[in-house]
């Protein structure tokens, strides 16, 4: 849902106007919160990956959507676009060097215009994103790129060492959305892991390449 206040787009997620419907004496907050609570409550399932089962497959990633349970996906094919991937869950999402460039099956799919070969890039850099459900339409969006030596977020992958750390600090001023998405990149400047945010409600995607 599309809410346009003195010419602003704002992103609206369209459950919080179901309780208004539905139910009456209960708040908005209420229902996220007990939503919150009862995820917290949920063990995280995580995936044990072996040498054997990676021998059967051509391309192979970890994926994790906030702290729910992990899922897998497996590259399906390759085109002008990037890298399409289709996870075990029914998820679809397109890669361009690392970078997450269009989604399908998500809460609030995108798609984005955009130079995405960060590792060329210095400065501010222009582009756009459009969500598709519901329909933003195009909005600008800013990224600089910078190679950053934190510690506490480089060692999240086993022999941090070997990879260098690549920040994107990004702005949607249009929904006022902004925030920082991470990319590991190994010696043959392939992006190996990443967190990225997918839409505007905090929502983040880590995704571990394994083959």
């Amino acid at each position: 849902m599309i809410l346009i206040i003195n010419g602003v787009v704002f992103l609206i997620r369209p459950y919080l106007f179901l309780p208004l419907l539905i139910l009456s004496g209960c708040t908005v907050n209420s229902i996220e919160n007990t939503f919150l609570i009862a995820r917290d409550k949920l063990t995280t399932q995580n995936i044990n990956v072996n040498e054997e089962f990676l021998k059967n497959k051509q391309s192979f990633a970890i994926l994790q959507i906030n702290s729910d349970d992990q899922f897998t996906a497996e590259l399906d094919y390759v085109n002008i676009s990037g890298e399409i991937w289709v996870s075990s869950s029914g998820h679809v999402f397109t890669i361009n060097n690392g970078k997450i460039t269009k989604t399908k099956g998500f809460d609030y799919d995108f798609i984005t215009n955009f130079n995405d070969n960060f590792l060329d890039l210095q400065g501010n850099n222009q582009g756009f994103i459009r969500f598709t459900n519901p329909d933003s339409n195009y909005l600008e969006m800013f990224s600089t790129y910078s190679r950053v030596e934190n510690t506490s977020i480089k060692n999240k992958i086993k022999d941090s060492h070997k990879y260098f750390l690549i920040e994107e600090v990004f702005s949607v001023p249009a929904i006022k959305w902004k925030g920082k998405n991470y990319y590991w990149i190994n010696t043959n400047n392939k992006v190996i892991k990443s967190e990225q945010h997918i839409n505007p409600f905090g929502d983040k995607l880590y995704i571990t390449i394994k083959k």
